[in-house]
């Protein structure tokens, strides 16, 4: 589990993996798109084999094993966000979720079928420190109605109106469908709006924040960050794992053709 960051000329990105090499794991990469706004991609890494454990004091109604035949919510990855107090700007209203390039989704009505770009915020919500069961709480992003604000009330994609996770949640690679539920494979994109402009202290304060992941409800979850309950502690991610792209990817490569060079720093 681990965090890499990049700071160059305003750009501020960074990622965070969640789990181990098999079983439940997620993928995070943050970059600041706008002085309020956050691009997230969100990724379902998910393998068969055992999980790392969960964090301590945390239960979890799915197994530590991951099989190709585990229960359908146990597949879905529903729910990721970092401690409430990480930063005092609260998650706004005007986000949006699309399914990102190399992705499909699978709705429960027609049209079935959707495509990387396809809308996906009605299936999404956030909520500012909320709970989110045993891991206290949080200011996270859900497909459970638990506590959520629904990013947009349109368009449906899933059958009920409305968050009802983990339906619509995310799926790995390592299946090939959800049981009946809606989803998508594998990775969400999410622009998340602040109730404020975000300053350097705020982003770094989110790299270094403990991160949350949960699968199903309250299936199993997985943290990374200095909370003591996360074991492993956190790790360096490996630098070939992390890719910048579109504004952050221009950012850097004005800033090398300066500089010759840019500043890596790692958590």
């Amino acid at each position: 589990m681990g965090v890499l960051a990049l700071s160059a000329a305003g750009v501020h990105a960074f990622t965070i993996i969640l789990g181990g090499p098999q079983g439940y794991s997620a993928r995070i990469d943050v970059t600041q798109v706008g002085p309020n706004q956050l691009r997230i991609l969100v990724q379902n890494t998910t393998t068969l084999g055992t999980s790392v454990s969960l964090p301590s004091g945390v239960s979890g109604s799915c197994p530590q094993t991951v099989t190709s035949s585990i229960a359908a919510a146990c597949r879905l990855l529903a729910s990721f966000g970092y401690t409430f107090n990480a930063i005092s700007k609260n998650i706004d209203t005007g986000g949006s979720a699309k399914i990102a390039t190399g992705s499909v989704g699978k709705g429960d009505e027609s049209p079935f079928n959707y495509s990387a770009g396809d809308d996906w915020s009605a299936e999404w919500g956030f909520g500012k420190d909320e709970p989110m069961d045993g891991t206290g709480n949080l200011d996270f992003l859900s497909t459970n109605a638990s506590h959520m604000t629904q990013f947009a009330p349109s368009p449906n994609r899933d059958g009920p109106t409305g968050l009802d996770g983990p339906q619509g949640g995310l799926l790995s690679k390592a299946f090939s469908d959800a049981g009946g539920l809606g989803f998508v494979q594998d990775t969400l994109e999410f622009l998340v709006n602040y109730s404020a402009s975000l300053t350097s202290t705020d982003l770094s304060a989110l790299q270094n924040a403990t991160w949350w992941v949960e699968f199903g409800s309250s299936g199993y979850f997985l943290c990374a960050g200095p909370d003591p309950r996360c074991t492993p502690p956190r790790k360096v991610a490996e630098p070939g794992a992390f890719a910048l792209t579109g504004t952050a990817l221009a950012g850097v490569l004005t800033v090398r053709r300066l500089r010759r060079r840019s500043t890596v720093s790692f958590a």
